[in-house]
């Protein structure tokens, strides 16, 4: 009896090997994902993968994820800047405003500069910019194109570093960071191209979502 049930379930499953295997899972699109994929492709069609130009003077942007980093040589120093391009896209009632005063729309992204020297601690300096044209400021144009938020020294694996809040320092200490930090290259220009440079990588990544997007349900 045994072996009957063997030669019974040895052939029905060598049966279904050579037959053709159909799938019950239906191809065919809901009315929501069909949507949400024409909605995909009228986006891609007013987007375009942007090349990330290099800063004279700096790296290429090293792209991972999110986050963006260069760095360049100052004497015997590393300079670093990286930064994030998560959340940096102005809100759309921000970028309607922004082209009803025939600006450009760009990213502005908070920044960490690192200072390295082989055989001493790192300074880190924490940084956040403003974009000029959303600005309320009667003087926006004067101002500087970044704000200091804090700064602390010491390793890039230390677990709990010390911070120190810029805004609870003298002016003219905050003056010495600022102009340390001009004179390793985090310039006006700087900022002016770091801002593009973010907002090219910005649009290359939600280019990526809108791809995963149709991908997936197609």
């Amino acid at each position: 009896m045994s072996r009957q049930v063997s030669k019974c379930l040895y052939r029905a499953l060598s049966t279904s090997i050579v037959r053709p295997v159909r799938l019950t899972v239906s191809t065919h699109m809901s009315k929501v994902d069909s949507e949400m994929v024409n909605y995909v492709n009228d986006q891609l069609g007013h987007e375009t993968a942007r090349i990330i130009p290099t800063i004279k003077g700096w790296s290429e942007c090293v792209i991972e994820g999110a986050l963006g980093s260069m760095s360049k040589q100052y004497g015997n120093e590393t300079i670093k800047v990286r930064f994030s391009t998560n959340g940096v896209m102005p809100s759309l009632e921000d970028q309607d405003e922004l082209e009803e005063k025939g600006k450009e729309v760009l990213c502005y992204p908070a920044f960490e500069v690192v200072c390295e020297m082989q055989g001493k601690k790192s300074i880190f300096v924490a940084c956040q910019m403003e974009n000029p044209a959303l600005s309320n400021e009667d003087d926006s144009e004067d101002a500087d194109p970044f704000e200091i938020i804090n700064i602390s020294v010491g390793n890039e694996d230390d677990e709990s570093p010390y911070i120190l809040n810029m805004d609870v320092m003298e002016d003219e200490f905050y003056d010495g960071i600022l102009g340390f930090l001009e004179e390793r290259g985090i310039t006006d220009e700087f900022i002016e191209n770091l801002c593009h440079v973010a907002t090219d990588i910005e649009n290359n990544k939600y280019r990526d979502i809108l791809v995963g997007l149709k991908d997936f349900v197609q």
